[in-house]
């Protein structure tokens, strides 16, 4: 079978309309396991094959579990249930993507990305507490840009249920950050450090405290005042708006600009792909996530929100993350001062070497400079992710 990534998505968005059709017509919820008076998601996704090549590569990672090894896994359901059922899936594919993705726009990547794009297609179809909530937000991490999942304050990679390592690096960022720059809102914090437990919700002010550390995008309003174009985008003012957004970003989020590919088309076909191509320059897996989920919905949330505002409330709080971890900041107990001395070592080679290989094809090869410097691309990554570039 022919990697398409196209194709696999059409056949699970025409598999899970069906699927709605059905339990609309028999008044049933959807469900993500089999259960009475339920419509199973896993049903319609029986016939929906996936690529051989994919399986085989994905399964030296992350091995089926017990229940399902030596069976041949070739549907989207029988994948599925062989990671241990959706959530588990989602989250072995995130880790497949941050493992392996080299190069965001070549075939293999690019249906991994379909793979995990359906998933949470999937994922979005069960019936939970949080889709039914109303109205629409725009929910951004406590921590970073990302949008939120599963969660009322933080996505993915740094809700505490998720990783508690991931969510207390980020908490000791955020806190040392505030020390180091003296912050205004460090009685906020000490009243929050000696308060009892859950009687502030964290999430709360760590989202106040990350935007701090850049400048809110309100001010561009003034640029687009000056030549006379609003808000609302169309065919003919499109290059133009995305024109006056770089030079914002380059200017007041440098940190953020920086990941940019040097070389910008000027032909985007609307907003959305303009603002995808930038989110899949940051992160290619968080821009699958916004693919996923209802993109016009993203893009047009509602009045007080116009979608040009979207894009810059991302690349805002991106770049208060990036300052937020540009400081230095302790790290670990003294008796393992001489490893995190080796580490530190890496991560500044690694990046000088990122920093190198943007300037010259405008992308970051983690395999490249794992050769380089003889540590496998997961280390690269791993370290990579602890540090900024500049």
């Amino acid at each position: 079978m022919v990697l398409d990534a196209r194709q696999l998505q059409s056949n699970v968005n025409q598999a899970l309309m069906q699927l709605k059709q059905e339990a609309k017509d028999t008044g049933k919820r959807i469900s993500s396991k089999p259960k009475k008076g339920y419509v199973c998601v896993l049903s319609a996704l029986e016939e929906l094959k996936l690529d051989a090549e994919f399986i085989s590569d994905f399964q030296k990672l992350f091995p089926p579990i017990k229940a399902h090894r030596g069976k041949i896994i070739s549907s989207l359901a029988l994948f599925v249930r062989s990671n241990g059922g959706i959530n588990y899936s989602v989250e072995r594919v995130r880790e497949y993507l941050n493992i392996t993705v080299i190069d965001a726009t070549d075939t293999v990547s690019t249906y991994a990305n379909a793979v995990y794009g359906s998933l949470l297609d999937v994922k979005s179809c069960t019936s939970r507490r949080y889709l039914r909530k109303t109205p629409f937000s725009i929910p951004y991490c406590a921590f970073c840009w990302r949008r939120v999942e599963d969660s009322a304050g933080y996505c993915q990679i740094h809700h505490p249920n998720q990783s508690k390592r991931s969510f207390y690096k980020a908490k000791s960022a955020l806190e040392s950050a505030l020390k180091h720059t003296e912050s205004e809102y460090l009685g906020e914090l000490q009243k929050i450090n000696d308060s009892k437990p859950k009687e502030y919700k964290y999430s709360t002010y760590a989202f106040k405290w990350t935007a701090s550390f850049a400048k809110h995008p309100r001010y561009i309003n003034r640029d687009l005042i000056e030549r006379g174009v609003n808000s609302e985008i169309n065919d003919e003012n499109l290059s133009i708006i995305a024109g006056i957004v770089l030079r914002f970003i380059k200017k007041e989020y440098p940190k953020t600009y920086i990941r940019l590919p040097k070389s910008v088309p000027d032909n985007f076909a609307s907003w959305q792909d303009f603002t995808l191509f930038v989110l899949k320059a940051l992160d290619p897996i968080e821009a699958a996530f916004w693919e996923a989920k209802d993109i016009e919905a993203w893009m047009n949330p509602g009045v007080g929100h116009p979608n040009i505002f979207v894009l810059l409330m991302v690349t805002y709080r991106h770049e208060a993350f990036q300052v937020i971890n540009s400081f230095e900041r302790p790290r670990g107990p003294k008796k393992g001062a001489e490893l995190e001395s080796k580490n530190n070592e890496l991560r500044k080679k690694i990046r000088d070497l990122a920093k190198l290989q943007l300037s010259m094809s405008g992308k970051i090869n983690r395999a490249e400079i794992g050769r380089e410097l003889s540590i496998s691309r997961q280390r690269v990554s791993v370290l990579m992710s602890e540090t900024t570039i500049d």
